[in-house]
């Protein structure tokens, strides 16, 4: 899915354009459904304790689980490095000189 992530493809279901299948997509759209439900009860402390505690309180919270995640062993890539490693079969466009120049003066 990541090697297709912004290419556009055309099927005739949003599955086939997401590059998911229609249980996957169907779960990931559950989960959605529920994170707006478990808002419900924010809203009710909010009134409580007030909107700017709950605000602060929530995105400490979101923050520390995001800090968990990346954090945790199965969020490595095979290199055992927690950050993305760039392709080496991909060359950036700066990293080759022009067609019909030697490049000398870029060196």
């Amino acid at each position: 899915m990541a090697r297709g992530f912004g290419q556009v493809t055309h099927g005739a279901a949003l599955a086939d354009q997401a590059g998911l299948s229609g249980t996957e997509l169907g779960i990931g759209l559950a989960i959605m459904r529920l994170a707006s439900l478990g808002g419900l009860p924010v809203t009710a402390l909010a009134d409580r304790f007030g909107r700017r505690m709950m605000l602060l309180v929530t995105v400490g919270a979101g923050l520390a689980i995001t800090v968990a995640a990346a954090a945790s062993p199965g969020s490595r890539n095979p290199t055992g490095s927690p950050w993305p490693q760039p392709d080496p079969s991909i060359r950036s466009p700066c990293s080759a000189p022009s067609p019909g120049r030697s490049g000398a003066a870029w060196r």
